[in-house]
């Protein structure tokens, strides 16, 4: 009888903790890897500009992983050279 009790319990305790591993979803890759983005940049002459970055010149030049982060550190590096700039 002891036996089975044990038996029962552990196989409870394992169908308990394989269901909370199993429903986890950090560790899922991401869908979509970004090659890297098309940037509109807005001079201050109102000259626009169109320019692509791949992906390891943004990493290295500019330290962004994604788009958006792009657009801020290319205003913040440009400083008052811009009037904008928008990458997609």
């Amino acid at each position: 009888m002891k036996k089975k009790f044990f038996l029962v319990g552990a196989l409870v305790a394992m169908s308990v903790s394989a269901m909370f591993v199993a429903c986890s979803q950090k560790n899922e890759p991401a869908t979509t890897t970004i090659t890297g983005c098309d940037c509109t940049i807005y001079d201050q002459d109102g000259d626009v500009y169109t320019q692509y970055i791949d992906y390891s010149h943004m990493k290295s030049y500019y330290g962004a992983n994604t788009c958006s982060e792009l657009t801020q550190a290319m205003k913040n590096l440009a400083g008052s050279d811009i009037r904008g700039a928008n990458c997609k």
